[in-house]
């Protein structure tokens, strides 16, 4: 079977608030991977194969993951059927996939295109994982020894309403969970990887909320949380600023290896901030801002 044509399949969505699974036709081919319900025909979602940023696989489920060159966060499809429908479905992917790096390797395309073929041949030989001087989210054990964790308020995919959710910051990623039981056999429920993170800064006077800070894109994707109090805000931006500045001397070679989990940055933080009385809070965030600015003024460098 030719893989430059369009492949179908009937599978199974998983949603992951309810828990319930409705069916779905599954469309493969090298414009993307496109959703429709099984029923209707309505196309429900679609994804180029260059926004597939990983998949894992198991005997009656492939689950991906994708991000758009403005989304911050991850998004997780989780399909399900049998076992052969499901094998099919992922050597058609993989299969496309490939198909897709090879042609726009050689059409000579530009940067973009050369980029999307480097991703999806990393994607292909890593078997849905890309390997990478960053750990593997999959390799993160997000479930003991953050970095730090807490309460932030996030806004839902559709609706747009603000709800409280558990985050836990490890090894240059911040995980979302619908709360604090977190445990290995937990999977979050978003992920943000802070290497695709140009810019962290308090955005009370960009979404009208106090206690927010914006996690921004070099595309200028953005996302927005609500901290629980000032004197959170401040430290989750200084563990933020930490996370990403270990990131930058990592890739540049500068460490060796990340550095193991430490709550030492936070007591600094909490210590620095009680000094000086009422106003140090604000001093914080201050300061921060123009780390920021001085950090994208030189480029991202340390």
């Amino acid at each position: 079977m030719g893989f430059n044509a369009t492949s179908k399949f009937r599978m199974r969505l998983l949603n992951e608030d309810t828990g319930r699974t409705d069916p779905v036709s599954v469309q493969i081919g090298l414009d993307g991977l496109k959703l429709s319900d099984a029923n209707s025909g309505r196309s429900m979602r679609s994804y180029k194969l260059g926004d597939i940023s990983r998949w894992r696989a198991a005997p009656t489920s492939l689950i991906l993951h994708t991000r758009t060159p403005m989304d911050v966060e991850e998004s997780q499809v989780t399909l399900q059927g049998d076992e052969h429908a499901t094998r099919s479905l992922l050597d058609v992917l993989t299969c496309s996939c490939m198909q897709l790096a090879e042609l726009l390797q050689s059409k000579q395309a530009g940067n973009e295109e050369n980029e999307t073929a480097n991703s999806l041949h990393a994607l292909v030989a890593g078997n849905g994982k890309k390997k990478t001087k960053l750990p593997a989210v999959e390799d993160v054990e997000y479930w003991h020894s953050p970095e730090k964790d807490g309460w932030m308020q996030c806004q839902g995919d559709y609706l747009g309403t603000w709800r409280k959710r558990w985050f836990v910051l490890k090894q240059g990623y911040l995980f979302r969970f619908m709360n604090d039981k977190v445990s290995e056999s937990v999977k979050p429920r978003g992920v943000v990887d802070l290497s695709k993170i140009q810019d962290v800064k308090p955005a009370s006077g960009i979404i009208n909320r106090p206690n927010s800070i914006q996690l921004k894109t070099a595309a200028g994707g953005s996302v927005a949380y609500i901290c629980e109090s000032e004197t959170d805000m401040v430290l989750w931006l200084s563990a933020l600023q930490e996370s990403i500045q270990r990131i930058i001397k990592l890739v540049a070679g500068v460490e060796d290896e990340p550095r193991a989990p430490s709550s030492s940055a936070a007591n600094k933080s909490s210590s620095t901030t009680k000094r000086g009385g009422g106003g140090s809070s604000a001093e914080w965030v201050h300061q921060l801002e123009r780390n920021f600015e001085s950090m994208s003024a030189r480029g991202g460098s340390p």
